[in-house]
């Protein structure tokens, strides 16, 4: 498969002219190897095409063919297909495949690479197992025309096939459905105005200019409503997220806005008479009673326009040329108001006439001509986001702020009927993994009741088992959800946030029907059966099981498992010789650990069988399935304690700062605990929450902290070597900050004066850098202003940058050490104080973990989560996709209500469910990041004190990983006076604000540690040689992206030290790594299925 044609292609079309669409075209033709091939396939896909016949075709390895398939899904995207719905499914190798809409509402180059299948891999970054979210390779396509016919209530879903013997056509029934019930929206209109009359008022135009259909319909009849400000036209275009607006959430956006809403939809299949059809009229809502606001707005051929008359008539447009002869001398405006004439002289029709009388009537003199495909093409890809084009920063306070008051309340309580903590064991030999156990826990009062199931359906006997309204926790959700995710007959809702599987809503439903005996029609009504809602717990407690028992001073067995041992035929065998595990244990492990440490293991395990009562001592046999229930039920007991302790420690911490709370499973992640937290303390009272424009603005000043090495540069360090570490770099920064900006965001005055500006409590601005010199020597190797290369990367430096996003605390660091000359160019101030309260908060914590630590309390660490995750939430993105199960028998339904929506539909043939992800049409997003922003740029400012001082003494640096930087031993002390003589504080320690020697022990080490050698690559590829008090040696290893056992192994594979790999790696040497070798790596389809990867390698080099 060529990747060349995709990096060819434009991605953004509409910014281009159709002279560009030209040359890209011609440009995707030099990928070409066979021209006759090529147009041989393009003849024959555009015969079915134009006729609208369904087909599928092999494309193997024929890259021709390819090419030839995607420019047909070119020559379709351009063209309207009337009554018609598109859809491809793509197969891959495998038989597995996707489905894609050619909808003309998201990017058609993006759908292309995905049907042309460019590889998806999304790696875990941890040191733990890697994940591949996804790779497909199509090598068939079949592409189905989906029409639509309604027989009664009925709706049948067809496609148009055609016989290859007898070359006749016929229509298949794919789906059929007795009650459909479409989802109209808005979307451009598709023709344009060959009449004088001016429908512009109705985004209805006499030619196509892209500059017209910037706004979607909706916003555009909302302007020409005049009952909107210009900045709330501007919000209302961040709320609008898509190009079309389903007429459901226009409830959403009335309430938003406090105005009424009425949209006639026009139903032509009934006729002029009865056409139109009132879907929608707030006014009606009881919630809209004191809306002074209306809008009025008409729904025809799928696009939104004011409902106002059109100063013209039928009469003019039928004798619109024998008007103008008879009356020369009237001015337009007139001559289209004439209604009749009567005795030579005109009558008016003063008030206009209705617009679908007019629209009728310009259809049925041909008055409206469709537009064309070359020009609809560039209509389609018009992307409609308006975050990037916005001139003014003035906004509507009452939209786009909400006031923080903790005193009110808004998080209601959730009361759980029974919360059970659940974990499932697997057969991870095979592809995909198949359950053999399933273990779930809860509690009633003192008694803990265990549950079981084994045998077939596993995840539904556990479904079937979960009472309704319950909650249930597993460690790791994105895995075990694969296991009863796709149980037939329940809708789910999935939340995911970057990768990670928050919370699973599953609901099943019933269904009654009857026949209403007045219409005789078939009716049907849906309650709900059960609904069960599942949480991942490691979102809440960011740690390995295996860790809970230090962290939450649990009594735990040391956990020995070899976890392969556990196959269908083993299984089956039920008893396994013992020496047979623990061979096995010793192949799983003998990378990681040292003969004596397996040994050691071996007695453990058949202590542990013991215990379990699975161990047959006359015959040294061991019951597997006994063990892996006793380990399971384990597990799910010790998940159950840790979250009750985390839930008491919370408490606990809670009644010491006098704070009432909700209970821990009233959340979904640790940061919305430590948020939630913050703001029941009063850490947020006076300040607002930001949405729309300002919101969007100030986050663009948010940028995480600075990891690089010197200058960019590889970096190979002898000597004594520290890891001179901040403590506890972001609580740190919460506590030095003089607290949250106060008030709503202001827009700074374009004449502001530079010492104005400084005097400002806190700013967030665009500016250009014109010209920046340090003030040093030598320029920073740890430059302060960065831009992002073609990866996406942060690389700073000292040059000058245009567009640069920074607020007062960032600009001071600038000021302070670099001569700098800038221009301002927009931004937000506050200036109404600072609620203060996040400090106290902040030091009140930091000083209980630090008595709780002393006292080696276990309850420190949780106090220790809650620190470091307080920020997070309030710089939180809104999700601007969403995930739905749908049933296989329904999927053709789904596609035709949600078309403009779908991104892509993942199907799994042995599963009953598809998965669709879909585009969600409204943001109402709101969060803090004037917080966040402020937090991250304090955290970067302790920072640049330190290291920036340093390097203007000279002091080298080599190496910086956000909260500390790699520096000789010898330099900590002068580091230390610099900054006592400079900030007048001590800068060694271990409170908030100072810094540490802080290398990681290793195993066997005594005493204090060092490092004797640096080999720094790149960004988060180092390697530190450790050596402690008395001589010992260890390793400190990073290599982004590669496992630490992964290395260790391909060291033991090429007999060679790990020093020896990294200055192999250092001298510029490719290096293939096996990222099967020291981990499992596991693919998790988005079908919800986990899957084994037979090779997964991953090819380094450092430049």
């Amino acid at each position: 498969m060529s990747s060349d044609l995709f990096k060819s292609t434009a991605t953004d079309i509409y910014k281009e002219s159709k002279s560009q669409l030209r040359r890209d075209y011609e440009r995707r033709l030099k990928q070409v190897q066979n021209q006759e091939n090529f147009k041989d396939h393009m003849k024959k896909f555009m015969k079915n095409i134009n006729k609208g016949i369904s087909f599928e075709t092999d494309i193997g390895e024929d890259e021709d063919k390819r090419l030839a398939f995607t420019e047909s899904l070119r020559q379709i995207y351009k063209k309207k297909r009337g009554s018609q719905k598109v859809v491809i499914r793509a197969y891959d190798f495998n038989g597995k495949y996707k489905w894609f809409t050619l909808s003309d509402k998201h990017n058609m180059e993006s759908t292309i690479g995905h049907i042309s299948g460019e590889m998806d891999l999304a790696t875990d970054q941890s040191d733990t197992n890697p994940y591949v979210q996804d790779s497909f390779i199509p090598v068939r396509y079949e592409l189905m025309f989906l029409t639509q016919n309604r027989t009664g209530q009925k709706v049948h879903f067809k496609i148009t096939k055609e016989d290859t013997d007898t070359g006749k056509t016929y229509d298949e029934e794919v789906e059929l459905d007795e009650d459909y019930r479409a989802t109209p929206e808005g979307s451009f209109f598709p023709y344009i105005n060959k009449s004088k009359i001016d429908l512009t008022p109705f985004q209805i135009f006499s030619k196509v200019d892209k500059k017209n259909y910037r706004d979607n319909c909706f916003v555009y009849a909302c302007i020409q409503s005049g009952v909107f400000t210009e900045d709330e036209i501007t919000h209302l275009r961040f709320t609008v997220q898509t190009r079309t607006v389903p007429n459901n959430k226009i409830l959403e956006i009335a309430k938003q806005f406090k105005c009424n809403f009425a949209v006639r939809r026009i139903e032509e299949k009934y006729g002029p008479k009865h056409e139109q059809q009132i879907k929608v009229d707030t006014r009606k809502q009881k919630w809209s009673k004191d809306f002074t606001r209306f809008v009025d707005l008409l729904l025809f051929k799928e696009h939104y326009m004011l409902y106002r008359k059109i100063p013209a008539t039928t009469y003019y447009l039928e004798h619109a040329e024998e008007l103008r002869k008879k009356f020369p001398s009237l001015p337009l405006n007139r001559l289209m108001l004439i209604k009749k004439i009567t005795k030579n002289q005109p009558e008016y029709e003063e008030e206009g006439t209705s617009p679908m009388r007019i629209f009728h009537k310009m259809f049925e003199l041909n008055l409206f001509e469709e537009i064309k495909a070359c020009e609809m093409n560039i209509l389609n890809t018009t992307e409609y986001d308006h975050l990037a084009d916005y001139e003014s920063l003035d906004y509507i306070q009452e939209l786009c702020t909400d006031l923080i008051d903790s005193t009110e309340e808004k998080k209601k309580a959730k009361t759980w009927t029974r919360i059970y903590y659940s974990d499932f064991e697997t057969d991870s030999t095979v592809s995909p993994h198949i359950p053999y156990l399933n273990c779930t826990v809860y509690r009633d009062g003192q008694n803990i009741h265990k549950l079981s199931f084994t045998g077939d359906d596993i995840g539904k006997k556990l479904l079937d088992y979960l009472v309704n309204g319950s909650l249930t926790y597993f460690h790791n959700l994105k895995y075990d959800a694969c296991f009863f995710i796709n149980t037939p007959d329940w809708k789910t809702e999935i939340t995911e946030r970057s990768g990670t599987v928050l919370q699973i809503t599953m609901t099943k439903y019933i269904v009654k029907e009857w026949t209403d005996k007045k219409s005789n029609t078939k009716q049907h009504s849906r309650s709900i059966l059960k609904r069960l809602v599942f949480r991942n717990s490691y979102s809440i407690i960011p740690a390995a099981l295996r860790n809970f028992a230090s962290m939450f001073n649990l009594d735990v067995h040391k956990e020995v498992m070899a976890y392969k041992i556990y196959t269908q035929r083993n299984l089956n065998r039920k008893l396994i010789p013992a020496m047979e595990f623990q061979l096995q244990y010793f192949a799983e492990n003998q990378d990681r650990l040292t003969l004596p440490e397996i040994k050691k293991d071996w007695n453990q395990l058949i202590e542990n069988a013991r215990i379990a009562g699975a161990y047959k001592e006359n015959y040294q046999l061991i019951d597997i399935m006994k063990y892996a229930v006793f380990y399971c039920r384990k597990d799910c007991i010790v998940l159950m304690k840790g979250l009750e302790k985390f839930d008491q420690d919370l408490r606990e911490v809670f009644s010491q700062t006098n704070t009432q709370m909700l209970n821990v499973h009233n959340f979904i992640s640790i940061s919305s605990i430590g948020y939630h937290f913050a703001n029941k303390y009063g850490c947020f009272d006076g300040c607002y929450l930001l949405s729309g424009k300002p919101q969007n603005f100030i986050q663009r000043c948010v940028s995480g902290g600075r990891t690089m090495t010197a200058e960019n540069k590889k970096q190979y360090i002898e000597g004594k070597i520290q890891d001179f570490d901040a403590v506890s770099l972001y609580p740190s920064a919460m506590y030095v900050m003089p607290g949250v900006p106060k008030g709503v965001p202001k827009v700074i005055p374009s004449d502001i004066l530079f010492e104005e500006l400084m005097s400002l409590d806190a700013f967030f601005i665009e500016i250009n850098i014109k010209k920046i010199t340090c003030k040093s020597e030598t320029p920073y190797k740890f430059g302060q202003v960065f831009r992002r290369n073609d990866a996406g990367s942060k690389i700073f430096d000292n040059e000058p940058i245009n567009n640069f996003y920074i607020d007062k605390v960032g600009l001071s660091d600038l000021l302070e050490f670099y001569d700098i000359d800038f221009d301002l160019i927009r931004g937000y101030y506050f200036d109404e104080g600072f609620n203060t309260k996040i400090n106290k908060f902040i030091e009140g914590l930091f000083n209980l973990r630090l008595r709780y630590k002393k006292e080696k309390n276990p309850l420190q660490s949780t106090i220790k989560l809650l620190l470091n995750s307080i920020y997070g939430k309030s710089i939180l993105k809104a999700m601007k996709t969403e995930t739905k199960s749908v049933a296989r028998d329904e999927i053709f339904k789904y596609i035709w209500r949600n078309y403009n929506y779908i991104t892509e539909i993942i199907d799994e043939p042995t599963i009953e469910k598809m998965y669709v992800k879909k585009l969600k049409p409204i943001n109402n997003h709101f969060n803090l990041p004037q917080f966040g922003a402020a937090v991250l740029s304090w955290s970067k400012h302790l920072m640049n004190r330190v290291m920036a001082s340093a390097e203007q003494a000279g002091v080298p640096i080599f190496y910086q990983d956000t909260d500390s930087m790699h520096l000789f031993e010898k330099d900590v002390p002068k580091v230390a006076d610099i900054f006592k003589f400079k900030y007048h504080s001590d800068l060694i320690g271990e409170n908030m604000c100072q810094f540490h020697n802080d290398f990681d022990s290793f195993p066997g080490a005594v005493g204090k540690i060092y490092s004797r050698k640096l080999i720094a690559l790149g960004k988060k590829s180092y390697l530190d040689i450790l050596v402690d008090e008395e001589g010992h040696e260890g390793y400190h290893i990073r290599l982004k992206g590669i496992p630490h056992q992964v290395i260790l192994n391909k060291c033991k594979r090429l007999e060679i030290s790990v020093e020896e790999l990294y200055e192999r790696l250092y001298k510029g040497e490719k290096m293939t790594f096996d990222l099967l070798d020291g981990t499992n790596a596991f693919r998790k389809t988005k079908a919800f299925q986990q899957t084994n990867l037979p090779t997964f390698t991953r090819r380094v080099s450092f430049i």
